[in-house]
């Protein structure tokens, strides 16, 4: 049997699927991203695609697939087009065994808006963080995570991240990491963890054989229950080597992330992550970055959300690049914004939304730009 209402989906048994279209349109002020004398153009975005969940006992199951294409006014020579898909299983419960699987693929350029936020396998991503990482590429990523209770105020948790970025340019080194790592938390309070967290693991890309590795400890605490404020607060230190001659160093290591549900209408968050990856513009040079960001969300009416939020980042490479007969220190900082309204009419199967994006990167070695995105977006879901 199968019942279907629009915007509730498609139920067939305990699955339901939800099919959709995305068509939105969008004035760039610089889409070439070019420091001198900008010419702003405008392109469409069209995606089509299909949600499905499913639920039964113990065992939860979310999964999506899109293809997705874009269309510029006059650069036509960038148009492009992108698909995908991703899965996501969770079974058992942290009382007794807990296994989280969750696989991704995606051919994607430009940004990624089907990025993965947070973890996957329990281990936070490393961030890419080169001027480049805009390019059009093919994005693998897989994780598992098992965790238990081994006491009433002991867990322990293991994690296992895989990615991978294949550049579809010459110009640019595909990269692969390998990331494993194991948390056990002690219950220190009604409302509070203890954790300690050991992290290693291995980075490469094509241009060299070898590989890097990165080996961290972290220690701090995370709420636990259904309070205003949940959070993970860790430290620690961090030592990376990577592959052949590109660099390695030993440094201070943070992850910390923060929700703060201020009333029922009012949601905050923000984080800051460091780290250290390969990279994929020069074949013999790792960065050290960190990045922050926070925003509020704001539910002003059960169908008008408010958003916004600011991202700023920095990375640091560990070598002198080459720059014409001379040698430079390279360093690259981008800070972003993000406005966004979200209408979701009465008919539940039709949201409208608009958002505004500005994006500020200045680097020592590359041209430095600023662009801003319009959109005005629908979107429809059975």
């Amino acid at each position: 049997m199968v019942a279907a209402d629009p915007g509730d989906g498609l139920t067939m048994g305990d699955c339901v699927f939800h099919p959709y279209v995305d068509l939105s349109v969008t004035h760039d002020s610089n889409p070439a991203r070019v420091s001198d004398d900008p010419e702003s153009d405008q392109f469409a975005d069209s995606y089509a695609g299909m949600r499905l969940g499913y639920s039964a006992f113990m065992l939860d199951i979310d999964g999506q697939g899109f293809v997705g294409a874009r269309n510029y006014r006059e650069l036509s020579e960038d148009d492009f087009s992108v698909w995908g898909e991703m899965l996501g299983l969770r079974y058992g419960q942290q009382d007794t065994l807990l296994i989280e699987l969750s696989q991704s693929f995606r051919l994607v350029e430009d940004y990624d808006r089907f990025l993965a936020e947070g973890t996957a396998g329990g281990v936070s991503p490393d961030s890419i963080l080169d001027a480049s990482a805009r390019d059009r590429r093919e994005v693998d990523e897989a994780g598992l995570s098992v965790g238990n209770k081994l006491t009433d105020k002991l867990d322990l948790n293991t994690g296992y991240r895989f990615s991978q970025v294949n550049y579809l340019t010459s110009s640019l080194y595909d990269t692969e990491s390998h990331i494993g790592e194991v948390e056990t938390s002690y219950r220190a309070t009604d409302k509070t963890d203890a954790f300690l967290l050991a992290l290693y693991g291995i980075q490469s890309t094509t241009a060299s054989t070898d590989y890097g590795d990165q080996m961290a400890f972290r220690a701090g605490l995370k709420s636990r229950g259904t309070d205003r404020i949940t959070y993970k607060v860790g430290a620690g230190v961090k030592q990376f080597a990577g592959p052949d001659e590109t660099g390695d160093r030993t440094f201070f290591h943070y992850d910390a992330s923060a929700v703060w549900k201020a009333t029922d209408k009012i949601l905050g968050q923000l984080g800051m992550r460091n780290g250290a990856v390969v990279s994929s513009v020069y074949a013999d040079n790792s960065t050290e970055y960190w990045s922050a960001w926070a925003g509020p969300l704001y539910q002003a009416t059960p169908n008008l959300a408010l958003t916004a939020n600011v991202t700023y980042r920095e990375d640091d490479y560990f070598k002198m690049v080459q720059v014409g007969d001379s040698l430079m220190d390279r360093e690259d900082k981008g800070v972003a914004g993000r406005l966004r309204a979200d209408y979701l009419t009465a008919h539940k199967f039709l949201r409208l939304y608009g958002e505004a994006i500005y994006e500020k990167v200045d680097s020592t070695v590359v041209s430095s730009y600023d662009d801003m995105r319009l959109t005005l977006g629908m979107s429809v879901q059975y």
